[in-house]
C-alpha cells in the first residue's frame, strides 16, 4: 500500500523539527480521542437503555478499562508490523479507522455495540508504538531526548484537557456529538502525518531483527539487559499516575466538606498536575541528553516518590493542590527519558516491537492503577494510596539504578 510521496526521503534531519511537530498534533488528537469520554460515559449510558445505577457503574467500568487492557495485548503487535512494514503506514491506518470507530460510537444504541466499539478502538492501539518509533527514527541521536520530552507533552495535553473538552461538548451540543467531532478530526491526524512527516529510508528493517518472528524478536528483546527494567518503570509510571484518580475526587471532598465546588478544585487539581508534567517532560529531555538519561531516571523515581509520600499528609486543600503539583514535575519526564533509554538499547529495526511490548506494560499499569486505588482507598483510607506509590516509585528507582549497574558491569566484561 503506497501512503504519498513523503514514504521516503533522502536526508531526514532536515526535516526532523517539521515532523515531530505534525506527529505532536495528530497524537494530541489520538489521546484525546481515548480520554475526551471519561468525563460522560456514565451519563451517555442511560441513553442507551441503561437505567439502574448498579448497572451504569458496571458497564461504565467495563467500557473504560477494556480499550486499555486490549491494547496492551496488540500493542508488540503492531509494534512488529510496524517495523516490517513502515511505522508511518501504520500511523496513518490507524488513524483512518479511527475516524469510523469514534464516529460509531455516536450512533451506538445499546451498551454492548459501545464496548464493541471500545474493543475495537484498543486493537488498534499499535498507534502508539508506531509514532514513538517513527519520533526516534526521525530524531538525531543527540537530540532523542529532547524530542521525546516534547512529543510526551501532547499526550500530558490531551488527557488534562479531553474529559473537560468532552464533557463541554456533550452539556453544550449534545451527548453524542463530542464522538461524531473527534471521528472526524482523526481526519485531520491522518492528512498530518501523509502530507508532512517524511520516514526516513533507513527504518526499513535490516539484518537479524528483520529475519527473526514475531516471538522470536519479543524473546530477543525480553533477554536484552535494561529493557525488562524499563518495560517495568513504565508500567510503574502510568500505575502511579492513575492509581490516585478513584481517591482525588474523594480526598478533595474530605478536605473541602460539602462545598459545592469539588468538581472546580478536582478539575484544578488535574489541569495544574498536566502543566506541570508537560514542563517537566520537555525539561527532563533536555537534561536526559545533556547528563544522561538512567542517572535523571533514577532522581526523578526518587522525587516522584518523596511527593507522592509527602501528598499522603496533605491536610488543606492548598497543600494538596501544591504538592500534586509537585509531584507532576517529577512524573512528567519519567516517560520521555525512560524512551529514550529504550532507543538507545534497541537498534533501528526493533524499536517498533520493542515500543509495543514497553507500551503493554504501561497499558497494564492503567488497567490496574484504579483498581488497586480505589480498593486501597476503601479499606485503608485515601492516604494509603499515596503511600503505596511511595514505594513503588522507591522500587522502580532501586530496580532502575540496579540494571544499570549489572549493565555497566557486562559492559566491562565486554559481555
Amino acid at each position: 500500500m503506497r501512503l504519498g510521496r513523503r514514504e521516503t526521503v533522502e536526508d531526514p534531519e532536515t526535516s526532523w523539527r517539521h515532523s515531530l511537530y505534525l506527529l505532536w498534533l495528530s497524537n494530541f488528537i489520538a489521546v484525546l480521542g481515548l480520554n475526551f469520554q471519561w468525563s460522560f460515559i456514565p451519563l451517555y449510558l442511560p441513553h442507551l437503555g441503561v437505567t439502574s445505577t448498579r448497572a451504569v457503574g458496571v458497564w461504565s467500568g467495563a467500557i473504560m478499562a477494556v480499550t486499555p487492557l486490549v491494547a496492551a495485548i496488540t500493542g508488540p503487535l503492531w509494534g512488529n508490523f510496524a517495523d516490517k512494514h513502515g511505522r508511518r503506514r501504520v500511523v496513518i491506518q490507524v488513524y483512518l479507522a479511527n475516524i469510523f470507530i469514534i464516529g460509531a460510537m455516536g450512533f451506538v444504541h445499546q451498551p454492548w455495540q459501545l464496548f464493541i466499539l471500545r474493543i475495537l478502538q484498543g486493537a488498534l492501539g499499535g498507534v502508539a508504538a508506531a509514532s514513538l518509533s517513527l519520533v526516534t527514527s526521525i530524531t538525531p541521536a543527540d537530540r532523542l531526548g529532547s524530542a521525546l520530552g516534547l512529543y510526551q507533552t501532547s499526550n500530558f495535553t490531551a488527557a488534562a484537557i479531553g474529559p473537560f473538552f468532552g464533557g463541554l461538548l456533550a452539556d453544550l451540543v449534545s451527548i453524542r456529538f463530542p464522538y461524531v467531532l473527534l471521528g472526524a478530526l482523526n481526519v485531520v491526524a491522518a492528512l498530518l502525518v501523509w502530507l508532512g512527516v517524511a520516514e526516513p529510508s533507513g527504518v526499513r528493517p535490516v539484518g537479524r531483527g528483520a529475519e527473526q518472528g514475531f516471538f522470536g524478536k519479543i524473546w530477543t528483546l525480553v533477554r536484552r539487559p535494561g529493557l525488562l527494567s524499563l518495560a517495568m518503570t513504565g508500567a510503574m509510571v502510568q500505575f502511579g499516575v492513575v492509581v490516585i484518580a478513584p481517591v482525588i475526587p474523594l480526598f478533595v471532598r474530605h478536605l473541602l466538606g460539602d462545598s459545592r465546588f469539588v468538581g472546580t478544585v478536582t478539575g484544578l487539581l488535574v489541569a495544574l498536575a498536566g502543566v506541570a508534567g508537560s514542563v517537566s517532560a520537555v525539561v527532563a529531555g533536555q537534561l536526559g541528553d545533556r547528563y544522561g538519561h538512567r542517572r535523571l531516571l533514577v532522581f526523578m523515581c526518587i522525587g516522584a516518590a518523596i511527593m507522592f509520600g509527602w501528598t499522603g499528609t496533605a491536610e488543606t486543600i492548598v497543600q494538596l493542590i501544591a504538592l500534586r503539583t509537585a509531584a507532576g514535575l517529577f512524573i512528567g519526564g519519567l516517560l520521555p527519558t525512560s524512551n529514550a533509554l529504550i532507543g538507545q538499547l534497541v537498534s533501528e529495526s526493533e524499536r517498533g516491537t520493542a515500543f509495543g511490548m514497553t507500551t503493554s506494560f504501561q497499558m497494564m499499569g492503567t488497567v490496574l492503577g484504579p483498581l488497586v486505588g480505589g480498593a486501597l482507598g476503601t479499606t485503608l483510607g485515601f492516604s494509603s494510596v499515596f503511600w503505596t506509590t511511595m514505594v513503588v516509585f522507591f522500587l522502580t528507582a532501586l530496580w532502575v539504578y540496579g540494571s544499570g549497574r549489572r549493565q555497566a558491569g557486562r559492559e566491562e566484561l565486554g559481555m
